[in-house]
C-alpha cells in the first residue's frame, strides 16, 4: 500500500511539473512599436528605411478597420514566422504628401507633394514566433520593391 501511495505521489508530482512547464511555454503576446525614417537618395533615385527605435510590451492590439488609401503610392509590411507571412499591414508613404486646400477663389484644391525624408511609424501584434519585417513600397506606375528586412 505504502509502494502505491509513493508511485501515485511521484506520477502527481511529475504531471504537476509537466503542467508548470508548458504553462511557460505559452506564447505571450507582444506589441512592438517601430519607429524608422525613410529618405530619398536622390543618386540611385531609390528609398531607404532606417530603423530608428523598436520597443516591446506586453499586450493585445484591439481589432480595428483597415486604412483606406487616398493614393496608389503605399508601403506593405508583412510579418514573418520563419517562411510563413503570419500578417500584414499597409501604410500611406510617408514620402507622398496629398494635401487639400481652399484656393484664392474658395474652392477646394489638391496637391501631391513627394518630401525628402520622414518618420514614421507603426504597431504589431507579435507571437513569440515572429521572426522577421519585411517592409516593401509600391507606388503608381511602379513594381512593389523590397526597402528593408528587419529580424526581431
Amino acid at each position: 500500500m505504502k509502494r502505491a501511495l509513493l508511485f501515485f505521489m511521484i506520477l502527481s508530482s511529475c504531471s504537476i511539473m509537466k503542467e508548470s512547464e508548458n504553462y511557460n511555454k505559452i506564447d505571450r503576446n507582444t506589441i512592438v512599436f517601430m519607429v524608422l525614417n525613410i529618405r530619398r537618395d536622390l543618386i540611385d533615385n531609390k528609398h531607404i528605411i532606417k530603423l530608428v527605435s523598436k520597443t516591446e510590451c506586453n499586450g493585445k492590439i484591439k481589432n480595428q478597420p483597415k486604412n483606406i488609401l487616398c493614393s496608389g503610392n503605399y508601403l506593405t509590411i508583412y510579418q514573418y514566422n520563419d517562411k510563413n507571412i503570419v500578417d500584414s499591414i499597409i501604410l500611406e508613404h510617408p514620402l507622398y504628401k496629398h494635401f487639400e486646400y481652399l484656393d484664392d477663389n474658395d474652392n477646394f484644391s489638391v496637391k501631391d507633394t513627394i518630401i525628402d525624408k520622414a518618420d514614421f511609424f507603426f504597431r504589431i501584434q507579435a507571437e513569440s514566433n515572429t521572426t522577421k519585417l519585411k517592409i516593401l513600397e509600391t507606388l503608381k506606375n511602379k513594381s512593389r520593391e523590397e526597402l528593408i528586412t528587419i529580424e526581431l
